[in-house]
C-alpha cells in the first residue's frame, strides 16, 4: 500500500500550537489569568478497513478500529506582556504533567500561515502514461494555539487575503520542458472538487469571505476531492494513477472573544480501489474547552493518554513532507 493511504492513528494529531517568537507592533491587552485552569476534552476515533482479493477470487477483510477520549487541563503559570509569550502546564487526568511556553501574539501566529498552501497540503505528480499533472496527495491542516492575542480584525483580514484563487498550492518543473512549470492554484483546486465549504458556506468563495468580519473568531475549510485525488500504482509495466472513490477532508477551530481556544476539529474519509486491495478509512478528532461527554475508550488509558497528550504538546508546525505516494 502507499504511504499516503496508510494513515496511522496518531500521525495526524500534533497540530495544536506553533512555537514562534515574532511580536506584534500594536499588541492588545490580554485578560487571561495565571493559575486559572482551562479544562479540555479530547476525543479521537479511527477506522480502517482493507479488502484483499485472493487468488481464488474470494475477498478477505481486515478491520482496524480504535478510539480514545480523555480530559486535560491547561494552566497558565507566567505571562510576559513585553515579549508576548506565556508559560503553561499541560496536565492530563490522571497523572501526566508537562510545562511549556508559546508566543501568543497574532503576528507570530499569522506568520505561520503566510499562504493557503500552509494549511492545504497539496502534492502534484506527473502522469507519464497520459502526460498530464495529477493531484496525488492532499490534506487540510489548520493551525491553532491554546491562547491567541484577540486582534480579530487583523485575523480576519489575513484569512480573507489567503482566499485568493491565484495562490499556488504546489508546483514542479515539467519533466519534458524545463521552462514550463506545472502548478495548481486555490481556484483550480476548488473548481476540480465535487464540493467545498469555507466558513460554513457551500461552493461560494465570495460569500465565504463575507463571513470574515471583525466579529468572527475562527476558520473552517472542508472539501470533497473524490475522483480528483489519485494515488499511483505500479502494475508491473506502468505507473497508473487510481482515483479515490472517497476523499473528504475537513478542519475547523474557534476562539472565545478573549482569545482562548474553544475547539479544534479535524476529520477525513478516504477510499480507494487498487487491483488487489481496497481501502476505506476515516478519522475524526477534536479538542473542546469545558470537556466532552465521557465515553468508554477501546484502548487502555495508560497507553492512550501519554501518547495523545505528547502529540498535543509537540509545539510545532506540521508540514507534510511531499513524498511520493
Amino acid at each position: 500500500m502507499k504511504k499516503k493511504a496508510l494513515i496511522t492513528f496518531t500521525a495526524l494529531t500534533c497540530i495544536m500550537a506553533i512555537l514562534l517568537s515574532t511580536t506584534g507592533a500594536s499588541a492588545l491587552e490580554v485578560s487571561w489569568s495565571i493559575g486559572v485552569p482551562y479544562e479540555y476534552g479530547f476525543k479521537e476515533s479511527f477506522y480502517n478497513e482493507l479488502f484483499y482479493t485472493l487468488k481464488d477470487g474470494s475477498v478477505e477483510t481486515k478491520i482496524n478500529e480504535m478510539s480514545s477520549q480523555f480530559t486535560f487541563i491547561v494552566n497558565i503559570t507566567a505571562i510576559d506582556n513585553v515579549t508576548q509569550r506565556l508559560d503553561y502546564d499541560l496536565i492530563s487526568i490522571p497523572s501526566i504533567n508537562y510545562n511549556t511556553g508559546i508566543a501568543y501574539s497574532m503576528a507570530s501566529y499569522l506568520s505561520a500561515v503566510p499562504s493557503p498552501a500552509a494549511f492545504l497540503s497539496t502534492f502534484l505528480q506527473w502522469d507519464f502514461l497520459h502526460n498530464e499533472t495529477v493531484l496525488a496527495g492532499f490534506d487540510v491542516m489548520l493551525y491553532s494555539r491554546f491562547f491567541l492575542e484577540p486582534n480579530w480584525t487583523v485575523f480576519n483580514d489575513h484569512y480573507k487575503s489567503l482566499l485568493n484563487t491565484s495562490s499556488i498550492l504546489d508546483s514542479f518543473v515539467n519533466p519534458y520542458n524545463g521552462s514550463k512549470i506545472e502548478a495548481i492554484t486555490l481556484g483550480e483546486l476548488l473548481a476540480a472538487s465535487n464540493s467545498y465549504s469555507i466558513m460554513g458556506v457551500e461552493n461560494d468563495l465570495e460569500a465565504a469571505k463575507a463571513k470574515l468580519t471583525p466579529t468572527n473568531r475562527g476558520f473552517s475549510f472542508s472539501i470533497d476531492l473524490a475522483g480528483t485525488l489519485k494515488y499511483n500504482y505500479f502494475n508491473g509495466t506502468d505507473i497508473l494513477f487510481i482515483p479515490a472513490f472517497k476523499a473528504l477532508f475537513s478542519s475547523s477551530f474557534q476562539y472565545s472573544a478573549e482569545g482562548v481556544l474553544e475547539f479544534f476539529r479535524y476529520s477525513f474519509e478516504f477510499g480507494i480501489n487498487y487491483p488487489e486491495v481496497s481501502q476505506l478509512s476515516s478519522q475524526d478528532y477534536h479538542y473542546q474547552l469545558g470537556g466532552i461527554p465521557s465515553e468508554s475508550s477501546s484502548l487502555p488509558s495508560l497507553f492512550v493518554v501519554p501518547a495523545a497528550l505528547a502529540t498535543i504538546l509537540l509545539i510545532v508546525v506540521v508540514r507534510k513532507e511531499k513524498k511520493k505516494v
